[in-house]
């Protein structure tokens, strides 16, 4: 660490005394990057209004090379979807709704492939011709203007191939985005509801997975009726040139469609099987990766193992028991092609020993049998991708079927003033409002529930600010006005003034491709304190984010991340200490200002010093604004201005102040007992 203000040479400092200075009385975030909370490294090299692309040249990092963005781009992927998904609850609409989303984007792929399929299918046509006119004349003027033809219809068939490829590839990955837009936007807003009846597995595969497979469907189909109706027309001009050989065609289209249709019922089946054991492991794992810390505290690491095992055993069943109709399907979709090929063969060297075709047109419906080919292999891929989707469809209407916990409220009248007493009717608790109040349990889930019921967590709260129940408020403003924290509230990927925002940040702006590549390269070149995100955020609130940072005590966190406000935060707040995450998500309620807070166990990651100097400085902090925290710690409790005490049954004991119960309250005494002589 360094400090370029008292000397021109680099002076080492400690990162808890800079951290102390940077967070004093009067603090400041003017420049904060020059009082060292860069790191040295990257001090000169990365300043705050550079790109990732500069940033990596100035710390001569390479970065591959990127094409430019096209100019139509926009055009295709600035739509968006606005129907609440909690109205898509059944199979069916789901498939009516994402057909209705799609039909543009069908309509287009079904065009643009039929008339794609349609060149091509030209080409085998003038070939022939040319190479009977060839046969004829010989080398001569007649063979120009065939073989001009020829040249012409290959390079629009060529041309139009590469632009199908790009259509599709845009028009799928928009129709995927906006399933999964959907599904996601679905599984954040109703989260709480979606996670008591469906397990995390399911919800990651259900965005991840079976959205893809909707979107794919519909994509597929397009495709496959463009190749259907060019089929159709070739089998038309074969039969117009050789009744046997147009008749062979036309019969071999609907056995193989038959067969493959056989093998899609029970594949159907096995599918949604392996789908459901698939969402299973998904939760096995989260499980792991969100409890990996206390699973190796606890030793329990063998027993995890043999649960992860056996699961995967079960997929493997399933994957197992899928791939036989799998295989078959596979079969089908190589040999059906071969197959045809095959007879087009046979019977058309028959019918040119007979006389009754020529060479040329032999030649022609060898290349024909391309288009026929296509389209068995379109069919079969459909029949592959359509139970998938059908079982995605069930499963994404599952979800968005889970009806929500909480009622918006968005037509009711908002209250004027966000101030006020709150109370519980059921536990008898009253918060006067302005207070530092405490609400203290034997048993903590007892006061953690009265906490929540004073945040209107659950729809059926009989809670009251000021005498209205909070379930007749609009939920965006009690969600405003009553702010509620627990003390293992998460942290998300990001700068840490992005985090402590919280609903203040700002969306990112999205990165063009050269950015994004110097990004995912500066990311994995550099430690998470010298990597340095571009933070779009407002810099006007840095002052109270600093001062709620030094209300919970956060200094160390400030000194540990290096780069001040634009520290780096990885996912989950893994970077940082079990008592810092706890801290930096108390800053974060802190921030947002709110007239009334409630805090569930702020500080039950904290050692009794820090604790105590947490406790002091909320107060200080919160002057004037109703608080209510959930705690048995006597360190905090000798801060608050007032205490509800409740029995084993969660109703209201008790109240005063924490020296007033301590002293008349032997239940209370023997509860809060530590720390106080």
């Amino acid at each position: 660490m360094f400090n370029s203000k008292n000397s021109s040479t680099p002076q080492p400092t400690s990162a808890g005394a800079l951290a102390e200075n940077f967070l004093a009385e009067n603090y400041s975030t003017d420049d904060y990057l020059a009082d060292g909370y860069l790191a040295p490294e990257s001090a000169q090299a990365i300043k705050s209004s550079s790109t990732y692309y500069e940033e990596a040249q100035a710390l001569n990092i390479p970065v591959p090379p990127v094409a430019g963005e096209p100019n139509w781009g926009p055009l295709y992927s600035q739509t968006f979807d606005l129907t609440d998904p909690g109205t898509l609850d059944t199979r069916k609409k789901v498939l009516v709704h994402t057909g209705k989303q799609s039909w543009k984007r069908f309509l287009g792929n079904l065009l643009y492939g039929f008339v794609q399929y349609g060149s091509t299918s030209l080409l085998p046509i003038t070939a022939g011709y040319l190479l009977d006119q060839l046969i004829i004349h010989g080398l001569s003027k007649a063979l120009w203007l065939p073989t001009l033809y020829l040249l012409l219809n290959i390079l629009v068939a060529s041309t139009l191939y590469g632009f199908m490829q790009m259509i599709t590839l845009i028009t799928s990955e928009r129709a995927c985005f906006d399933d999964i837009d959907r599904t996601a936007s679905r599984s954040v807003t109703n989260g709480h509801a979606i996670s008591q009846e469906i397990s995390s597995g399911d919800v990651v595969q259900t965005v991840e997975t079976d959205a893809y497979n909707l979107a794919m469907f519909y994509e597929s189909s397009a495709h496959t009726l463009s190749a259907l109706l060019v089929a159709l027309g070739v089998c038309w001009y074969m039969f117009a040139i050789n009744i046997p050989m147009g008749l062979a065609v036309l019969l071999s289209i609907p056995l193989f469609s038959g067969i493959s249709s056989l093998i899609s019922k029970p594949l159907h089946k096995r599918i949604d099987a392996r789908r459901t054991e698939s969402g299973t492991l998904t939760t096995v794992a989260n499980d792991a990766v969100m409890g990996l810390r206390i699973l190796r505290g606890l030793g329990a690491e063998s027993r995890y193992l043999a649960r992860y095992e056996k699961q995967s055993e079960r997929l493997r069943d399933t994957g197992i028991a899928m791939a036989t109709l799998n295989s078959l399907s596979a079969v089908m979709r190589q040999a059906s092609p071969a197959i045809v090929t095959a007879i087009i063969l046979g019977i058309g060297s028959a019918e040119i020993y007979a006389g009754r075709l020529e060479p040329g047109q032999l030649v022609a419906f060898f290349g024909l049998t391309g288009i026929i080919n296509t389209f068995m292999m379109r069919l079969s891929w459909l029949i592959i991708i359509g139970p998938k989707a059908w079982v995605s469809a069930r499963k994404i209407a599952a979800l968005n079927a889970v009806p929500r916990k909480l009622n918006d409220n968005a037509d009711l009248e908002a209250p004027s003033e966000p101030y006020g007493e709150l109370a519980d009717p059921i536990s008898g608790a009253q918060a006067p409002a302005g207070k530092l109040t405490a609400l203290v349990c034997a048993e903590p889930d007892r006061s953690a529930q009265v906490a929540k019921r004073f945040a209107r967590l659950d729809e059926h709260t009989p809670a009251t600010l000021n005498g209205q129940p909070l379930t007749e408020m609009p939920l965006k403003w009690v969600r405003t006005n009553l702010l509620y924290s627990h003390g293992e509230a998460g942290l998300f990927a990001g700068t840490l003034r992005e985090g402590l925002l919280g609903r203040k940040a700002r969306a990112a702006k999205p990165l063009s491709p050269g950015e994004l590549l110097a990004w995912n390269t500066l990311q994995n070149r550099l430690d998470d304190n010298q990597f340095k995100l571009q933070d779009q955020q407002r810099k006007d609130l840095d002052d109270k984010l600093l001062g709620a940072l030094k209300a919970a005590a956060c200094a160390d966190v400030m000194g540990s991340l290096q780069l001040g406000l634009d520290g780096l935060i990885t996912e989950k707040g893994r970077n940082l200490s079990g008592g810092q995450r706890q801290r930096v998500s108390l800053a974060r309620a802190l921030a947002q200002q709110s007239p009334n807070l409630i805090l569930v166990e702020p500080t039950s990651a904290l050692d009794a010093n820090t604790e105590n100097q947490v406790a002091e400085d909320l107060k200080a902090h919160r002057n004037g604004k109703t608080t209510i925290i959930a705690t048995a710690s006597p360190l905090v409790l000798h801060h608050t201005d007032h205490v509800i005490f409740l029995g084993p049954d969660g109703q209201v004991q008790d109240t005063g102040t924490h020296h007033e119960l301590f002293q008349r309250n032997s239940a209370y005494r023997a509860l809060t007992g530590r720390g106080n002589a």
